[in-house]
């Protein structure tokens, strides 16, 4: 049995982005339809790039995950908030070099990789991400 083409309109693009959690899986459960989408994706040419609005997981822990799901990526496949807050900063406060971060260990070292200096001392700037260990004592 033959596929069918694409519609028309589907056939003009060349890129997607794709959230994770509650798109492509649940949780640790892979969706059903995410493997035969991701592969006709693949067949016609589109590119693809994982969204995730979490801050709790790193790249490398998203590349883990994917792969453990049978999901082929790696870190150029994968933005989250930390590549969007660090463009920001970059772009619009170029001078700030030192930053304090609420968020997970693996948040801090996204921006440490990034070249920030993580830091409560007088810092040019406040990250809030997702934090397991704040208390308001």
């Amino acid at each position: 049995m033959r596929a069918a083409a694409p519609p028309r309109d589907l056939a003009r693009i060349r890129h997607v982005a794709l959230d994770l959690d509650g798109t492509l899986y649940r949780g640790g459960r892979l969706l059903d339809v995410t493997l035969p989408f991701l592969a006709r994706l693949r067949r016609l040419g589109i590119g693809r790039t994982f969204l995730t609005n979490n801050t709790s997981l790193s790249k490398i822990d998203y590349v883990s995950k994917l792969r453990r799901l049978g999901i082929d990526a790696d870190e150029a496949d994968i933005c989250t908030p930390a590549d969007a807050t660090i463009a920001y900063l970059r772009n619009e406060f170029p001078r700030v070099g030192s930053i304090a971060v609420l968020g997970t260990p693996s948040l801090c070292r996204q921006f440490e990789e990034a070249g920030f200096v993580v830091t409560w001392e007088a810092p040019g700037a406040v990250v809030v991400g997702f934090d397991t260990t704040l208390t308001y004592d």
